[in-house]
Formats: structure tokens, C-alpha cells, sequence
């Protein structure tokens, strides 16, 4: 909320966006790491390969990409692949992903006790939310830029964050940064990506995290 509402009324600066953000994640980090920690609810040997299996499932999904893109074309990465660039965007990545896992797990992980299904579907359509501005939402008018901005970024997203959560409530944090990281690694520093069409971002969006459940 305080990126999205607070921050634009600041400016959208590079102090702003690549100092101030990281130092809001971090605090977010500092502050969920010093609550009591609750249990995941996955055994003691699922939570030690759980890792490892949404490491696979985060490859197969870029892998799914790829191949994607040999069909519909590649386009060149918009970020900047300079080691200061790589690093700046390395810092703001990371950090909104790490506070937004510890802060899921934290969550799931305290409320799930009773209502899994409901909480795990809850905190997913949250934190879907929470990747897109509130005048992304304002903006949506037309029912072709609808259903362009459900089908290639909404969904998937979800679906993403339904195997995320359901990751944190099995394994805890790490198993879902494994698996965001990858995705997230691909997008920031991959210099070509693959150029899908809304249909097919939506169409392997949504499959490759429901196989990845059927995998746990």
C-alpha cells in the first residue's frame, strides 16, 4: 500500500523506486523475521526436497516459455544488462521477493489451521493484488483490454501465487522463493524473451502451476 498509494504521490524517481522500495521490503523482512516462527505443515523430509522440486517446476515453466517463444518470437529484455544495472535490479527484485515469501509463509502459515483451501485462496488473490497498481485495475475499460489483461497478466499471476501458497504452507518460505526466483531471474536478467501472445502466456500460465501441484 505504501508503494503503490504513497510512494507515487513522492515521485517516480530512481531514488524512489530502486532506494526507498528496497528499504520498505527490507524493513518488512527485518520486522516478520522477529515474529515467532509457525510450523509448515508439510513433514520433516517434504520440507528438505521440497526446494528442489519448485527449483524443477520454476525450470520446466521458463522451459515452457521458451519453447513458447520459438512459436510466437523473441523479443529483446527492456532492462539494462550493465553489472551496475544487474546489481541495482538484483537488490529490488530480491528484496520485494523475499519480504513478500517470509511475509506469505508467515501468514499461511499462522492462519491455515482451520479454512486451508479458503486461506491458501485468499492470500493468493491478495498478493495478486498486491503485483499491480490500483490504476491498473481503474484503468481496465474496454472488454478486448479486459480479458488482454485476465488472460496474459491476472491469471497466470494467480495461478503463480496458488502454487506459491501452497508451497509456504507445506514447506515455508523457501521452497516458494525457489520457485519465484526462478521466474523472476528469467524476466530481470534474461537479455531476449520470448514474446507471447495474452492467449498463450495465459494458456501455459495456468497450466505449468497445476501441474506443479500435481508434482507436490
Amino acid at each position: 500500500l505504501v508503494i503503490n498509494l504513497a510512494l507515487p504521490r513522492i515521485g517516480h524517481g530512481i531514488v524512489t523506486t530502486y532506494v526507498v522500495q528496497p528499504i520498505i521490503w527490507g524493513l518488512l523482512i527485518f520486522f516478520v523475521l522477529r515474529l515467532p516462527r509457525p510450523q509448515p505443515a508439510g513433514k520433516w523430509q517434504l520440507r528438505q526436497d521440497l526446494p528442489k522440486l519448485a527449483l524443477m517446476i520454476g525450470a520446466f515453466q521458463v522451459f515452457c516459455l521458451v519453447i513458447g517463444g520459438i512459436f510466437c518470437g523473441f523479443g529483446k529484455s527492456p532492462y539494462a544488462f550493465t553489472p551496475k544495472s544487474i546489481l541495482i535490479n538484483l537488490i529490488f527484485v530480491g528484496s520485494a521477493l523475499v519480504a513478500m515469501e517470509l511475509s506469505r509463509a508467515y501468514i499461511i502459515n499462522s492462519l491455515s489451521k482451520k479454512h486451508t483451501v479458503l486461506i491458501l485462496g485468499l492470500v493468493a488473490l491478495l498478493f495478486t493484488m498486491f503485483n499491480f497498481s490500483p490504476s491498473r485495475f481503474l484503468g481496465l475499460g474496454e472488454p478486448l483490454e479486459t480479458v488482454t489483461f485476465l488472460g496474459g497478466g491476472a491469471i497466470p499471476l494467480l495461478a503463480e501465487n496458488l502454487l506459491a501458497s501452497f508451497l509456504v504452507f507445506l514447506g515455508g518460505a523457501i521452497p516458494a522463493i525457489a520457485y519465484r526466483g526462478v521466474l523472476q531471474a528469467f524476466e530481470w536478467f534474461c537479455p531476449i524473451l520470448p514474446d507471447l501472445s495474452w492467449g498463450l502466456k495465459a494458456l501455459l500460465g495456468t497450466i505449468v502451476p497445476a501441474l506443479g501441484f500435481l508434482a507436490v
